[in-house]
């Protein structure tokens, strides 16, 4: 057996600049360069846990101040004021054009620090003007039918709704390039500071004249601090997208901006349809539900926000077995904290809440089904996004909202159980429906029997809190989902990380 090494010279040369390479004994010592490579490794997990401590301060002043909001407010007045949140989302949803969605797919994957900050100083400038001349328009259109509207809104609320919609779109541009850019420190400054102006302001209202009116202009008015402190430090060069630009944008995003419309209706344009069939005290009671619901998606905004803006590079980079592995770390992180939301929320709600609020805590089980499948379906929807095929995106969520709303006309449905479950339903379907367009569009290796078991057990587990609101009931069943889910991902080599063997150097005989 022989080793064949070549040109000796050759060899010789490429030892020799090896060895230049090391770091000498007498000049850079080796440990600065292990520091940084541990520094290197740790910059995600720093990241993560500084977007998560900002967003528990955001999201989290909402849970501090809700003992006192239904206190002080009845079931009625938390519905309006869901009804008042729902109805601004929507309206920025729609003004907003997604055009955010920009910056991930087309600045993020320049290569050049001049030419993003270019486009992206394009890209917001011409988000805001775009947003205003839209509010102005439906301005006019709630003028026009200033009878009508202001019956459902008051026209103080629809000042302050067109204002925070004016400029939301270009606050998530502003913040989605903070992420890119690995700015959490500022990010987690910007939260604290507004986070306790907020949590001031609502206490101090609350006990001087509870009203939601009040209550949201508060939220407008810190939402309008972080867009002039993030306007002041980016300092985007005023210039707008060329026609042809701008043109190339909206199609890429006007697509995710139906789709995410039609998708609202199932997460969150229910709350209409409860406020009509039902009444605004039982919208209140399953608003209280909705927001620790909603507390799933904030514990996995941190991921979120280092992971989404980062995905498509990752996949053109280091390949899609390294994307999918992430994914699926999404995934299991989702159904596990999903399981913590339910144990904690239903407490809360059975032993913090006034009698009024307690049937949330049975609805709380299976509205975090429904947002479960929701985060679901974000962290398996890259292959559609990756090939730009979002008009696939957008008939996919119309037909399963469609499909939706028909059962709910059809079944005239009387029973808020059945339509919250309705609603699980449905975006289990659309879960399912994107995850297999988006495998067919680009296919990701994925494990997919662990993670199918994975999610089953999790679901089985949430239908059971939801029955079963005892805490002796729901402690061992959370404990067996935990120990399931724990032994299911590592013998299916979702976690921990498992690296491929080095390939071995082989000799020529």
């Amino acid at each position: 057996m022989t080793v064949s090494v070549g040109n000796n010279k050759s060899s010789v040369n490429q030892v020799q600049n090896a060895t230049n390479a090391l770091p000498s004994k007498n000049g850079s010592p080796w440990m600065p360069i292990l520091v940084q490579k541990w520094r290197d490794k740790l910059q995600p997990f720093e990241q993560m846990l500084l977007y998560g401590l900002s967003l528990i301060m955001v999201k989290g002043a909402a849970f501090i101040t809700l003992p006192l909001m239904t206190h002080f407010l009845s079931p009625a007045d938390i519905g309006q004021l869901e009804l008042l949140a729902t109805t601004t989302v929507f309206f920025s949803l729609l003004v907003g054009l997604a055009m955010h969605e920009n910056l991930y797919r087309f600045i993020a994957t320049q290569k050049q620090p001049q030419l993003q900050k270019q486009l992206v100083s394009k890209l917001y400038y011409s988000t805001l003007l775009l947003s205003f001349g839209l509010c102005v328009l439906f301005g006019a259109m709630a003028f026009a039918f200033h009878s009508w509207s202001s019956a459902i809104i008051s026209p103080v609320q629809q000042g302050l709704l067109g204002w925070v919609v004016m400029y939301e779109s270009a606050l998530a541009i502003s913040f989605a390039w903070l992420r890119l850019h690995n700015k959490a420190w500022l990010f987690f400054k910007i939260s604290i500071v507004t986070t306790m102006l907020q949590v001031c302001l609502v206490v101090t209202s609350l006990n001087w004249q509870p009203d939601f009116t009040t209550i949201f202009a508060i939220g407008v008015l810190c939402s309008t601090c972080q867009f002039v402190w993030l306007h002041c430090h980016n300092r985007f060069t005023l210039q707008f997208l060329s026609y042809q630009q701008l043109l190339k944008m909206l199609k890429y995003s006007a697509p995710l901006m139906l789709s995410a419309l039609i998708a609202f209706g199932l997460n969150g344009g229910e709350r209409w349809i409860l406020a009509v069939q039902f009444d605004l005290t039982t919208l209140g009671v399953y608003a209280i539900a909705a927001k620790f619901a909603l507390a799933l998606g904030i514990a996995l905004q941190p991921f979120h926000m280092w992971w989404m803006p980062k995905r498509f590079e990752s996949w053109r980079t280091l390949g899609d077995s390294v994307t999918a592995s992430k994914t699926q770390l999404g995934i299991l992180l989702a159904c596990v904290l999903s399981l913590l939301v339910s144990g904690f929320s239903q407490l809360f709600i059975l032993y913090a809440l006034p009698s009024d609020y307690q049937m949330a805590a049975s609805l709380t089980a299976i509205a975090l089904i429904a947002m479960l499948f929701k985060e679901l379906t974000e962290l398996t929807n890259i292959g559609i996004l990756k090939t730009k095929q979002t008009q696939t995106l957008l008939l996919i969520n119309g037909l399963i909202t469609g499909i939706t709303f028909a059962l709910f006309l059809m079944l005239s449905l009387d029973s808020i159980w059945l339509m919250v479950l309705l609603l699980a339903s449905s975006q289990m379907a659309r879960f399912l429906v994107v995850t297999l367009c988006s495998q067919r569009s680009a296919k990701l290796p994925y494990q997919v029997a662990p993670l199918a078991f994975i999610v089953l057990a999790t679901t089985a587990s949430l239908l059971a809190n939801a029955y079963m609101t005892n805490p002796v009931w729901m402690l061992p069943i959370t404990i067996s989902a935990f120990i399931f889910i724990a032994t299911t991902a590592y013998y299916g080599r979702i976690l921990p990380y498992y690296k491929p063997a080095a390939h071995s150097i082989r000799s020529k005989t």
